[in-house]
């Protein structure tokens, strides 16, 4: 079953999956007609 191994495979690779950090960007700007946040 070729497909068996295909999910099997798949699920060793998440298993021994270690997240890394990363990085997110929070913008805000503020004027007199509002104000505005950003998130990238």
């Amino acid at each position: 079953f070729p497909t068996l191994g295909f999910v099997v495979e798949r699920f060793w690779e998440i298993q021994s999956h270690e997240p890394e950090e990363f990085w997110a960007i929070n913008c805000s700007h503020d004027s007199e007609d509002g104000s505005a946040s950003f998130t990238w």
